[in-house]
């Protein structure tokens, strides 16, 4: 979000996508996490630890590992947490759109829900930032029934970014920056 050189080059550009990104692998008030390897746990905060004083934080590398464990041990307390994953999503989101200079798409790739798996960002929080860009572009995924035909490696555990699904944001990425175009171009 602050790395200078990725913020000259999307103020640069004629026109800048940002994909919406899930909530989780940020660092807030609750938990820190490696600034280049974001799922991966940095650190829990005092706060953290006394919302759920019955769990050793110690034996968890990932968010995602920590995140299912806080959900099976509180759920109620899991709200706490789920709602500052937002908070400062939302905030962070908020400043950078406002450093990008450039014409903004906002990205989201809106999943279907998946059982046991809860969507941090959340179509309130997209409105939102409705205002700060000049387009959101939502590409609803649906869950796929096969899970046999996705890519190695992308979201193992729910299968839904097969490549299909990659075509398909491809297509639909590439059909928005040529209206965009046409409509910078002189009559």
């Amino acid at each position: 979000m602050k790395d200078p050189v990725v913020l000259e080059t999307c103020c640069r550009a004629k026109s800048c996508v940002i994909q919406v990104m899930d909530a989780a692998p940020m660092s807030n008030r609750m938990y820190s996490v490696f600034p280049r390897r974001n799922m991966r746990l940095r650190n829990v905060s005092h706060a953290h630890g006394a919302l759920y004083p019955q769990v050793d934080f110690s034996s968890f590398r990932y968010v995602s590992a920590m995140i299912r464990k806080l959900k099976e041990v509180d759920a109620e307390a899991y709200k706490v947490v789920l709602a500052e994953q937002q908070s400062a999503w939302l905030a962070r989101m908020l400043e950078l759109l406002q450093d990008i200079e450039a014409h903004k798409t906002l990205l989201w790739i809106k999943r279907a829900p998946i059982a046991g798996i809860d969507l941090d960002v959340t179509k309130n929080m997209v409105d939102v930032l409705f205002r700060h860009v000049d387009r959101v572009l939502t590409i609803p995924v649906a869950a796929p029934k096969d899970h046999g035909n996705r890519l190695t490696g992308f979201r193992k555990e729910t299968g839904w970014m097969a490549r299909d699904v990659h075509v398909g944001i491809a297509m639909a990425v590439s059909v928005e920056l040529q209206a965009y175009q046409q409509q910078k171009r002189p009559a």
